[in-house]
């Protein structure tokens, strides 16, 4: 089995998402190599939002060409926003030295992309395709079901034993003209409300002095969720380009209050700092 390496460029989100690949992949046998250089396995997690993050994976093709005429078994995975349906039939010229190209959306199926599960390994969900505009782009419903298996059997690998992103919405239904996001990670899809504080209890219970709630767009989480009578007192609408209703339906401060609120035996916080990041503008008023 091989040894891996994962490069991780860009945002919160990404680091939170190479976190779950190193799990899968320590799950299925794999080790963790000390440098890219000792790897046989190399998984670049892109950014497609900075210049420069882009350059810096570009410019690393020729490196990545040398190391795999020195170890013909290396075997190189690019995923991240800079692959997209759209581009992906472009994508081979562009980064000569991979072997794979992942959506943010296929991520969790890097192990059988690469033939590593084993025979009694749960067979993997393939990503959908949804559309944004007029544009084909990943369809991240299926993220929340695989990120709580992923949680429930330990295959997250913890960059910290301080602090942990907890991932609560993915993708972005803000379309801004400089951003690919929409584009790269589609619609936005919130975890279920009961998957995240069970997450956030398990994080607590772990230690975790610091959490940090994600989402390409926090202050949106929860307007796909269907309502339920235990949030019958949230009665609000936001405007976030198109008018989102809320009412009966878990929104982040349903989630921050009960998070904040959990106390061990001595009245201290279990979670002594919680952080999100990032709200949009859109979705903090009504």
């Amino acid at each position: 089995l091989p040894r891996f390496s994962i490069w991780t460029l860009g945002c919160q989100m990404n680091r939170s998402d190479s976190e779950e690949m190193a799990g899968r992949l320590l799950a299925a046998g794999c080790t963790e190599a000390p440098s890219l250089e000792a790897a046989d396995l190399v998984v670049v997690n892109t950014c497609a939002i900075r210049e420069g993050a882009e350059a810096k994976v570009i410019g690393r093709q020729g490196h990545l060409r040398r190391l795999k005429a020195a170890n013909p078994g290396l075997r190189v995975v690019l995923t991240g926003c800079s692959v997209r349906a759209s581009n992906r039939s472009t994508l081979a010229r562009r980064y000569p030295a991979v072997d794979l190209f992942l959506r943010p959306d296929e991520e969790p199926e890097l192990i059988d992309r690469l033939g590593l599960a084993s025979a009694q390994s749960p067979i993997g969900e393939a990503a959908a395709t949804a559309t944004v505009g007029r544009t084909a782009t990943s369809d991240a419903v299926h993220l929340a079901r695989l990120r709580a298996r992923a949680v429930a059997e330990g295959q997250v690998a913890r960059g910290s034993s301080v602090s942990a992103w907890l991932p609560i919405v993915y993708g972005c239904d803000k379309t801004c003209t400089y951003c690919i996001v929409p584009f790269s990670r589609g619609p936005e899809r919130s975890r279920p409300f009961d998957a995240v504080m069970a997450e956030a209890a398990a994080l607590a219970d772990a230690g975790y002095a610091e959490v940090t709630l994600l989402g390409q767009n926090v202050n949106s989480y929860g307007h796909d969720l269907a309502p339920e009578d235990r949030f019958a007192h949230v009665d609000a609408d936001r405007w976030a380009g198109h008018r989102l209703d809320r009412r009966g339906r878990p929104d982040l401060a349903e989630l921050i209050r009960p998070i904040d609120e959990m106390r061990d035996a001595e009245g201290g916080a279990r979670v002594p700092r919680l952080r999100y990041v990032t709200p949009h503008p859109w979705g903090s008023h009504g």
